[in-house]
């Protein structure tokens, strides 16, 4: 009787608070009382559980900033893309900085477990130890 937003939904002590299904029955969204919210599953195991169905085209992104790139892709084949929409492997890194050895890469501000790249033929992708 008094909502907090332009769509205010109190449960009644029902699992579901919001199912949105497409019309050939697939679910989309799912809130449980919970909290936890499921995408393509009606039994969110978790606080955000995405769910892929075996053979489809969806996958998921987390944007970071206004940059489509920029962020984490989990695609529909289980490639991991950090910096990419497209990764092309187990996991694909775009955007690592380029320094010449672990010095240069310290003294550029990088840390102990951070990734490089040397940037010569090959460009080695190193570890700052």
């Amino acid at each position: 009787t008094n909502p907090g937003a332009k769509l205010s939904v109190q449960t009644t002590g029902t699992t579901d608070i919001l199912n949105l299904i497409e019309t050939a029955g697939d679910t989309v969204v799912t809130v449980l009382e919970s909290g936890n919210v499921g995408i393509g599953t009606m039994s969110p195991a978790t606080t955000l559980h995405v769910h892929s169905p075996s053979g489809g085209q969806r996958g998921m992104h987390l944007a970071i900033g206004t940059s489509a790139g920029t962020g984490i892709t989990i695609d529909n084949t289980g490639n991991v893309g950090i910096g990419t929409t497209i990764p092309n492997s187990k996991l694909a890194v775009v955007g690592l900085p380029v320094y010449a050895n672990n010095a240069a890469a310290i003294t550029g501000g990088l840390a102990a477990g951070d990734f490089y790249r040397t940037g010569g033929d090959p460009s080695l992708v190193c570890v700052v130890y």
